[in-house]
């Protein structure tokens, strides 16, 4: 698996910083690790993975970042922890 550090665009989807890759059916794989958009994940990492489209990332921030860009409409703000906290719908 690899960690996203540049945004880039992957059969027309938009990947972004902090969302983790399998790497499976990148011709270029090589390129995109030289070109710093991608760095390999260490084994033990646990990335977290959206619910609602199946992405994955590396932190429960990046996934909130996620969710507020990509499914405005499936998630609603709370203050239950200290206003830094999103539930779905």
């Amino acid at each position: 698996m690899y960690l996203v550090n540049k945004k880039f665009m992957d059969a027309g989807i938009q990947r972004s910083v902090g969302e983790v890759v399998t790497g499976d059916g990148y011709k270029l794989i090589d390129k995109l690790i030289k070109l710093r958009y991608l760095t390999e994940l260490g084994k033990k990492a646990k990335p977290v993975k959206c619910e609602l489209c199946d992405r994955m990332f590396d932190s429960q921030e990046t996934l909130e970042i996620h969710y507020l860009a990509e499914h405005p409409d499936e998630v609603e703000i709370t203050d239950d922890s200290g206003g830094k906290g999103l539930t779905e719908e």
